[in-house]
């Protein structure tokens, strides 16, 4: 367990009166590069959650939250930070309202296959003048400053085969169709099933225009497929789950592959003294 140097920054400004904020949420990702006080994202962060309760006995403070059955089931348990900020829903997926497809290809509601909410979306490729079907919507405005943005994406067998083999998977968030930060994927960094897909504005492939990025509302994804022939029915690809979280980031540390049935409890234990006071 690593107690970072914002962490660190924070209890500084507790001790000297400035005004901060104790952490509040716990986040839960699947990254597993090791922590270092410089950290301030999660590698690969999947959920976050205020906590279930929270104790304190003999200089030692216990945050305590424990996952649903129904959260964290697309990526395997690596990681787990404390922060002082909960996330920020981007689009709930719930619902095609908004969202756009293009050329003659459509997204869709599925009530049937979702992670989070009542819904995901369905991208139906049916253009075959195309090899790339994009979604894009003005989403809800958010400050991705010091933030990560994610969202799942499901890919069946049928979809991943077709796949193209470098940049089948664009994503853009920022605050106009041509202000925004971009982040491709390759086939090989995607897997059938459901993915977490997760960027900063640090970590983005490219920044196109100058996006607000205190204000970013526009969202778009796009697949790629090898051959414009090449169509997808609904369940062959899926959204869910748009988010962006910040906030400050207190400790953060890594387990091997956590089980969710195994009792994870995180703990800080800090002691300040002062000596030789005169």
């Amino acid at each position: 367990m690593v107690f970072t140097n914002v962490g660190c920054t924070q209890l500084i400004s507790w001790i000297s009166g400035t005004a901060t904020t104790a952490p509040t949420t716990v986040a839960w990702g699947g990254g597993n590069t090791s922590p270092t006080k410089t950290d301030t994202t999660m590698d690969e962060e999947g959920i976050r959650a205020t906590f279930d309760s929270t104790t304190t006995n003999n200089k030692q403070v216990t945050f305590e939250h424990v996952l649903a059955t129904t959260e964290m089931n697309t990526v395997t348990l690596n990681e787990i930070g404390l922060f002082n900020a909960s996330f920020a829903v981007v689009d709930d997926c719930d619902a095609t309202t908004g969202w756009t497809a293009s050329g003659t290809n459509s997204v869709t509601q599925n009530v049937t296959t979702y992670v989070e909410g009542t819904a995901s979306l369905n991208l139906v490729k049916s253009d075959g003048s195309s090899t790339t079907i994009s979604v894009s919507k003005t989403t809800t405005s958010r400050d991705f400053t010091s933030s990560i943005f994610g969202t799942l994406v499901y890919i069946s067998t049928t979809a991943y085969a077709d796949m193209a083999a470098t940049d089948c998977l664009t994503i853009r968030f920022g605050s106009a169709a041509g202000d925004y930060y971009q982040y491709t994927r390759d086939k090989t960094d995607l897997a059938v099933g459901w993915n977490l897909v997760t960027f900063t504005s640090a970590t983005s492939d490219s920044t196109t225009g100058t996006p607000v990025i205190t204000a970013c509302d526009y969202t778009y994804v796009a697949l790629t497929s090898d051959d414009a022939a090449d169509t997808w029915i609904a369940g062959n690809v899926m959204l869910d789950d748009m988010r962006v979280a910040g906030g400050n980031m207190y400790l953060r540390n890594i387990f091997a592959n956590i089980d969710k049935t195994s009792s994870i409890e995180i703990q800080a234990e800090v002691t300040v003294r002062i000596d030789n006071l005169r």
